[in-house]
């Protein structure tokens, strides 16, 4: 009995130090694989019930592929491979076809807008009339919640298999905050414990509406903390370690020239739209990174200068191209945007290869 009950308390403690181990590993490194305690998704025509963990660590989630659903009152479709819109993309891009990859968040997503009805749907058809000798494609990579760390690996990961002629990043103010939805860390005095009560006692999914809502990927991601807040406020301290290569300008410099080195130095034209003043969570002047990606060899558009003058040409206020909603485009900030971009095509012709 004596040496049952000290094998018992042997391998209890060993379990013990095998959780600790790996929760610490969880913690502190990205790339540590999800393994325990899945929990099923919302069945809602909510956007929390539209993601999916991500396969590729630095990506950490996506779109859930063949979404047909309705978000803000709008139709909500992804395609086979979980990219936005109804129509799958061969990888093998067909004779005569001109590629365009746009990759960004919320903003260029159909976000309170159909797919239809994005601006870079709006430019593509512009595109299409212009170049009636090519067909012109549009694949839209855009996920809300994503930042400029996350939207670089997408385009090394997903993008480039596509074999795209553009690539359209669309760059908003909180592109140099942690993305909205990380890795949740896992604290516990005793981390069997911890795992006996998410493997036997599961808390039921969360069915509320709010978006902000805590955990609803299970134990799997949790919303960035202070990622709502409205400002840039993170610190080293604040973000976790696994994370803080993501955050802050000079890591968004960092990040851009290495995927320079897989695009641009490639020869594969790269637009950053900038827009800090869409979504926007840390002031920053042009200079402090648009002169720097020029450098890089990126195509650069100043969308803030640029709709700043429109705005003002058409008597507009920021406010009046925007979802009552939130700071998103409405129908006409999407057609302005795509305005934007067409003229910038226009003036800048050895873009369009």
């Amino acid at each position: 009995m004596a040496r049952v009950s000290a094998a018992l308390l042997l391998s209890l403690f060993v379990l013990e130090l095998f959780f600790r181990l790996y929760f610490y590993l969880w913690n502190t490194n990205q790339s540590v694989p999800f393994l325990l305690f899945e929990r099923p998704f919302p069945r809602s025509e909510q956007f929390r019930s539209f993601i999916q963990k991500s396969g590729i660590s630095g990506v950490l989630f996506e779109l859930k592929p063949s979404i047909s659903a309705t978000f803000l009152d709008k139709p909500f479709y992804t395609n086979s491979d979980g990219i936005i819109g109804r129509v799958d993309f061969t990888k093998q891009k067909p004779p005569g076809t001109y590629r365009i990859a746009g990759v960004g968040d919320s903003v260029m997503s159909s976000w309170g807008v159909s797919y239809e009805e994005t601006f870079l749907a709006r430019l593509g058809e512009k595109l299409q009339t212009n170049m009636p000798e090519s067909r012109v494609e549009i694949i839209n990579f855009a996920v809300p919640g994503y930042n400029a760390a996350i939207e670089a690996q997408v385009i090394e990961t997903k993008v480039l298999a596509y074999n795209p002629d553009l690539i359209i990043i669309h760059f908003v103010g909180n592109d140099l905050d942690l993305p909205n939805f990380i890795r949740k860390q896992v604290t516990a005095g005793s981390y069997l414990l911890y795992v006996v009560k998410k493997l036997f006692f599961r808390e039921p999914s969360t069915t509320s509406d709010a978006l902000g809502d805590q955990d609803y990927l299970g134990t799997e991601m949790e919303v960035a903390p202070l990622a709502w807040a409205g400002r840039f406020v993170f610190t080293k301290e604040q973000t976790p370690p696994q994370y803080q290569y993501m955050v802050g300008s000079n890591n968004y410099l960092k990040i851009m020239t290495e995927l320079a080195k897989v695009t641009v130095q490639k020869g594969i034209p790269v637009i950053i739209f900038f827009t800090s003043e869409i979504i926007k969570t840390e002031t920053l002047s042009a200079s402090e990174l648009l002169i720097p990606l020029k450098q890089m060899g990126y195509w650069v558009l100043d969308g803030d200068s640029a709709l700043n003058n429109y705005l003002m040409r058409e008597d507009l206020m920021l406010s009046q191209i925007q979802l009552d909603l939130d700071d998103h485009l409405n129908l006409q900030g999407h057609q302005i945007f795509a305005n934007i971009l067409e003229d910038y095509l226009s003036e800048n012709k050895g873009v369009l290869q």
